[in-house]
């Protein structure tokens, strides 16, 4: 093969630091590490914490053996507890220190427990960081993402959260889980399954543009719904049936029980589903998901990864600042050769049913009120401050 139609060299981070040791850190490194494709190096940092360092370090040389059980070749990690040593010299960040949701907890209740986490976190990136793209994971994922942004200053499209590629995931699994047999569990045969808006009770699944392939022929869900939703008829009330029409929101829709779930037109369901993952999983294991967010940090270093390799990454629903309403809020961009989100107008979905569009509209409405009430901004001396325990646990 000639040099001018050679395949682009992959690229490779030189390091990669990851902002925490919990559970979400060790599984991030550990998924990131794996086949050594991805970068020469990942550090995990953590505060000095005596109990949950030697957790972490731990579950990191458990997975370090694990590796090596298996005679698998893996990048090198490595802990620290210096945040310059740490963070200096990384080309990426990666950002998941925070309280996790206990009990009913929302997203929104850890707002202010997480928030002086972030404001230290920024301080440190202002000062250390030289890497292009910093990756936030901590909820409210929309609002602290643009806190992280207010404070350390940086551009927009150098910080990006990773909640609609969560999301996406807890949509297909919707799917899967609803659909069954009639997709063959297959998630090869969904498409077209953006989640954009806010990481939380006002995402917008945008099923009016999701297809599923049932007997090798892609349909429409809309489709595929109703043919299931009319099987069921006579055992709906009125009211259920025009709740087909979009006039629940998608909050409303998360309120209601799970007894209750069951009557439901399909795609309210799958709405209901997707939006409640995280909280499922908090009900069932009585801890925060960390399998999920990891795999979609891993996807989206993998679209970093393919962005620097060939200019531009495949397009993906990400949280991205919004200046026309000073926001962070998902939407479909893509990755350019710098590291650098953009999401042009032209790239979003169509909201075409009303419950689409509402949810986008009470989502900006949400997210533009909790941004104008946050705290001012910290003095550039909390760099000598400690974060507390409780709050740093993942």
């Amino acid at each position: 093969m000639d040099a001018q139609n050679a395949e682009p060299k992959s690229f490779k981070f030189k390091k990669i630091v990851i902002l925490s040791g919990g559970a979400i850190g060790v599984e991030t490194a550990k998924e990131l590490a794996e086949q050594d494709i991805r970068a020469d190096e990942i550090v995990v940092f953590n505060r000095i914490n005596p109990d949950s360092n030697l957790k972490t370090q731990a579950a990191l040389r458990g997975i370090k053996q694990a590796f090596w059980a298996r005679n698998l070749k893996a990048t090198r990690i490595r802990f620290s507890t210096d945040e310059r040593e740490a963070i200096t010299g990384a080309d990426l960040a990666v950002v998941v220190a925070g309280a996790k949701r206990e009990g009913n907890e929302t997203r929104d209740d850890v707002l202010f427990k997480n928030m002086p986490v972030i404001d230290k976190i920024g301080q440190d990136l202002k000062n250390y960081y030289t890497g292009e793209t910093v990756l936030s994971v901590p909820n409210p994922m929309d609002k602290l993402a643009l806190r992280l942004q207010q404070v350390t200053g940086f551009e927009p499209g150098r910080i990006v959260g990773v909640g609609g590629v969560l999301d996406e995931t807890r949509l297909i699994d919707s799917i899967i889980e609803i659909l069954g047999d009639k997709i063959q569990h297959n998630r090869e045969n969904i498409r077209n399954t953006a989640v954009v808006g806010e990481h939380g009770d006002n995402m917008v699944a945008v099923l009016s543009q999701v297809e599923v392939k049932i007997n090798g022929e892609w349909k429409a869900l809309s489709t595929v719904c109703n043919q299931i939703d009319m099987s069921r008829i006579e055992a709906r009330t009125a009211d259920a049936i025009r709740d087909e029409d979009g006039i629940r929101t998608t909050a409303q829709l998360l309120k209601i029980k799970d007894g209750e779930a069951g009557s439901l037109p399909t795609h309210q369901q799958l709405i209901r589903k997707t939006g409640l993952g995280g909280k499922r999983f908090i009900d069932e294991t009585g801890s925060s998901d960390f399998y999920g967010p990891a795999g979609a940090i891993v996807r989206m270093v993998d679209a970093l990864i393919q962005a620097r390799s060939t200019g531009k990454s495949d397009p993906l629903a990400c949280s991205c600042y919004d200046a026309d309403n000073e926001i962070f809020i998902g939407k479909i961009g893509t990755f350019d050769a710098q590291g650098k989100f953009s999401a042009p107008p032209e790239m979003q979905p169509a909201l075409k049913l009303r419950q689409e569009s509402e949810t986008m509209e009470n989502a900006i409405s949400e997210l533009r009120r909790s941004a104008q009430s946050f705290p001012p901004l910290p003095h550039p001396l909390i760099g000598n401050h400690q974060t507390p325990r409780a709050v740093v646990a993942l």
